[in-house]
């Protein structure tokens, strides 16, 4: 019992840390060029030393990685709470539009951290749930299984976040529902390509 007790006192303090330094890098990138940023400044803005930031973290890029892995899951938690990716026939529009809000409400209230996140963990995290929605909905049209579902799902994603991310840095005043839905328009050729797909 004591053990375990211990164990989450020290899981707790693993926590604790990490967290540190993860607040310590999302307030250095607010002042200073990422690229700029070294593990001293990271330890010294964590109030850590150098020894205990390598028990945590192996680089800078290590805790932004993390940070933005942990990012790409809870959009994708959102988006899956949602309950757009479960339905069938797949509601393009309805994923269209969470994936862009996801987007812009991260964009809106942490510009820096967006700039510095990789789309590419987004993709990544959400590529598994857009094959399942892509396998169901294949089923539902009396379709086999597509091979190499994967590239599938990551070249309708990649286009989605690249759409809504040209959009975001253009700075027109294009409207973020009338982007969603031009997002659906090109997603619903890209499903019915997947349907078409032998």
């Amino acid at each position: 019992m004591e053990q375990e007790s211990g164990t989450k006192k020290i899981d707790r303090r693993v926590l604790k840390t990490s967290q540190a330094i993860e607040e310590a890098l999302a307030s250095l990138i607010l002042k200073t060029d990422y690229d700029k940023i070294t593990v001293s400044a990271l330890a010294k803005e964590a109030n850590i030393n150098r020894k205990t930031f390598y028990l945590h973290y192996d680089s800078v890029d290590d805790v932004l990685d993390t940070m933005t892995k942990r990012h790409a899951q809870k959009t994708m938690d959102r988006i899956k709470a949602s309950g757009v990716l479960d339905t069938v026939p797949l509601d393009i529009d309805g994923v269209a539009h969470e994936i862009g809000e996801s987007y812009r409400q991260t964009r809106l209230f942490n510009p820096i951290f967006m700039e510095k996140l990789p789309i590419k963990h987004l993709i990544s995290a959400m590529t598994p749930y857009w094959v399942e929605a892509i396998k169901r909905e294949r089923a539902a049209h009396g379709l086999k299984p597509l091979e190499n579902t994967e590239y599938y799902a990551r070249f309708i994603l990649g286009g989605m976040f690249e759409a809504y991310e040209s959009w975001y840095n253009s700075g027109d005043d294009v409207p973020f529902n009338e982007i969603a839905r031009i997002v659906a328009k090109a997603m619903t050729r890209g499903v019915n390509g997947i349907l078409e797909a032998e």
